[in-house]
């Protein structure tokens, strides 16, 4: 009887118990301006990125960020950020000219804030 009596008060404390909080994230703002080649072009482009980032005290970082390019290409990122034996973050982009119809899809892998693989590549109109 005594068991059962402390498995029901156990079953209580857990439907009971308080949710837990975590702290807010800690955010963040990056702006980065580059020069890059428009893969639909060969020509150099500039390229802007600004990024709001949200890290928590543990986990899963996130991010969200607007692109904007001087040959007329735009669009929006998000990523995760895991921190597993260092930080890893996969980034898939689309962004697009709306006067062109091309679209330029980039792919990144960064393992602790390097490049470990980086690819773009032009989407002419009416291909997917």
């Amino acid at each position: 009887m005594r068991i059962a009596t402390f498995v029901a008060v156990g079953a209580a404390a857990l439907v009971t118990a308080l949710p837990v909080h975590a702290d807010p994230p800690v955010v963040r703002y990056d702006h980065s301006v580059f020069v890059d080649v428009n893969p639909c072009t060969g020509l150099e482009h500039t390229v802007t990125i600004d990024s709001t980032i949200y890290e928590p005290v543990n986990g899963v970082s996130r991010s969200t960020s607007t692109i904007t390019t001087d040959s007329g290409f735009s669009g929006t990122s998000a990523a995760e950020i895991s921190v597993f034996h260092g930080a890893f973050s996969i980034l898939n982009d689309m962004i697009s000219n709306p006067e062109t119809g091309q679209r330029i899809h980039v792919h990144a892998v960064f393992i602790d804030d390097r490049v470990t693989d980086f690819s773009e590549t032009c989407i002419p109109v009416g291909q997917t």
